[in-house]
């Protein structure tokens, strides 16, 4: 793998990557309020929302795939359901939520976020998450805006930019900022949306947890951000003192 030395951008997941939650209480409110969605926008008794989010959780990966699709009718029969995709509805629910007091301070990988700023590294954040609710956690977690070059999420008018196509949130980045894909750094706790779509298409890649992954002789693992950010930092140094 290409060495850490090189890398000119960043693209960090929040949660659970550059934040963590103080217990399960607050990203629980996410399942509570999806499935509230899903039966006022498609008017589904309880047994329906069950059946309903089920079955998107097994053929795509969450609930809330089925106001994106919006093909119940085609998939499970609910005819007379919209036929039109809604965006907005789960977004304003989602954004209305308040983190204040559930998670934990940050305050080293912040310090370290800064460290890389000053090395001329652009840092990104990227979530899936809806953009004013992921500013408020990571304001809560002792990040400063100002730490970002750009915040990156759902916004109420477009599915969450790493729904949208496997690796294509990643080169638009990377043109944006004019910064080539093998300069690129994808850093997240689910290689399955947060790195592999980004090494596919030719950055690095880094997995930040413990738990037993797929495809990781393809990127890079370390058990806890710090310690990624840390050697960052020192490689980006010795390569600036030869």
């Amino acid at each position: 793998m290409r060495h850490l030395s090189g890398i000119r951008l960043i693209i960090f997941d929040v949660d659970d990557t550059l934040v963590h939650a103080r217990d399960n209480s607050f990203y629980s409110q996410y399942g509570v309020a999806v499935e509230r969605v899903l039966a006022d926008y498609f008017g589904l008794d309880p047994e329906q929302v069950k059946n309903v989010a089920a079955h998107y959780r097994a053929l795509y990966g969450g609930a809330e795939q089925a106001l994106f699709r919006a093909d119940l009718a085609d998939t499970l029969g609910y005819h007379g359901t919209p036929h039109s995709p809604n965006y907005q509805i789960l977004h304003d629910r989602l954004a209305a939520l308040d983190p204040t007091g559930s998670f934990y301070k940050q305050e080293e990988t912040a310090m370290l976020i800064r460290a890389l700023r000053s090395e001329d590294i652009r840092i990104i954040a990227l979530t899936s998450s809806p953009t004013t609710l992921s500013r408020k956690i990571l304001h809560e977690s002792g990040y400063s805006l100002q730490d970002f070059d750009v915040i990156i999420g759902y916004e109420p008018d477009a599915r969450p930019p790493k729904m949208i196509s496997d690796g294509d949130i990643f080169h638009r980045i990377a043109d944006a900022f004019g910064v080539p894909m093998q300069q690129m750094l994808a850093v997240g706790d689910k290689p399955r949306y947060d790195v592999l779509p980004a090494v596919a298409e030719g950055a690095l890649g880094c997995y930040v947890g413990s738990d037993s992954v797929q495809d990781a002789s393809t990127y890079y693992m370390y058990p806890a951000l710090t310690d990624l950010l840390h050697d960052i930092i020192t490689a980006r140094r010795k390569t600036d003192e030869t």
